[in-house]
Parts: C-alpha cells; structure tokens; sequence
C-alpha cells in the first residue's frame, strides 16, 4: 500500500476513507481501489483507531452517494450522449430503444450483481444511467450493494488484522490478482451480451 496513501488515511480518518471511496466512484483515479481502502479500514477498526460502526456509515454514505451522483450525471445526459454515439456509429434510434427497454425490464440481481464486482462496479453504474433504469430501482439496489460490499471488504480486514502485516508485503500480487479477475469478468459480460444480441 503506497506509504503516502497510509498516512494520509491515518491522519484524516473517516474524511480520507470517504474522500477516497467518493472520488473513485465517480470515476476519478485512486491510488488504491476501494476494495483495499475498505480493508484498511476494517483494520483500522480491528486495531480500535477507528469507531466501527463510524466506519461502516462513512464507506457506504461515500459508496452509495458517489454511485448515485454518477448514475445522474448520465440519467439526465444520456440523450445528448446517446445522440452524439448515433453520428459517429450511425445506429438506427430503433435498435438503441430496444437495448434501452431490454436492459431496464432486466431483473434487478443482474445490476445487483455488477455492483459487487470490483472495478467494473462504477461503468455498471453509467450505463444505468445512460438507459434511464427508474431512480427508485437503482436507488434500492444500490443501497443493498452498499451494505453487502462494504461489509464484505470491511469485514475481511477485521478477520485479517492479525496477519496485515504478512499481507501489506504482497499488497500489489493482490491488486494484480484483482485486476486479472474483474477483467475476465468484463470479457464474459461482454460476450454473453453479445451472444444474446446475436440470437435475438
């Protein structure tokens, strides 16, 4: 875990664990994904230099309101960016209306789902709001996602506090681990859609 990343968290607490949390849902680079600054945090709990239930409120106020921030941005654009899409791409309006009714009639596990996968959770967010799935759905669902991930990562690193130190040392293995896992995620995700699309 990059050292200035550490002492930033230590200084600033709950306010750099939110900032974080916040900015990398809205798409802004991060040293760390937010899976690792969840476990820290856990850690953190573990060691008592933070409130747990202080830190299960600020990484899912921080999750759920950088999550619905973006899901707005795109619910309201979405028709200019969906116009700008039809110059370049030339699709037929038809197809992109078919998509849109497709996707928001799916059931709501499958959004629930992409909002627990690591590094793909945000884009899982844009195209929500990019085919105008009803605020109410993804407000709920969300939520829901919030606590269920949050609680996950947190909890793994209270369960794995004794052993930080041990794991800090393979630190990066595990971003790469990561990173290789929600790739081979994105790739079934797309082919499985572009089979349907296919067939249907």
């Amino acid at each position: 875990m990059p050292p200035e990343t550490l002492v930033f968290i230590a200084k600033y607490g709950y306010y750099a664990i939110f900032m974080l949390m916040f900015l990398q849902e809205m798409g802004v680079p991060s040293p760390l994904p937010n899976e690792l600054v969840l476990t820290f945090a856990g850690y953190l709990s573990y060691k008592g230099i933070l409130f747990l239930p202080f830190v299960f409120g600020t990484t899912i106020l921080a999750d759920w309101l950088g999550t619905l921030l973006l899901f707005t941005l795109f619910y309201f654009f979405s028709p200019l960016i969906v116009n700008f899409k039809q110059r370049i791409w030339q699709k037929p309006s038809g197809a992109l209306v078919k998509l849109s009714a497709h996707v928001s009639n799916e059931k709501p596990k499958k959004l629930f789902l992409l909002r627990l996968a690591p590094f793909v959770r945000g884009y899982a967010s844009i195209v929500a709001g990019m085919l105008r799935i009803r605020p109410k759905k993804f407000i709920l669902i969300t939520m829901i996602s919030a606590i269920t991930w949050t609680g996950f990562y947190i909890s793994l690193g209270i369960i794995f506090g004794p052993y930080w130190a041990q794991i800090e040392q393979h630190i990066h293995n595990i971003k790469v681990v990561m990173g290789l896992v929600s790739t081979l995620l994105l790739l079934f995700l797309t082919a499985r859609y572009a089979i349907n699309a296919l067939l249907n």
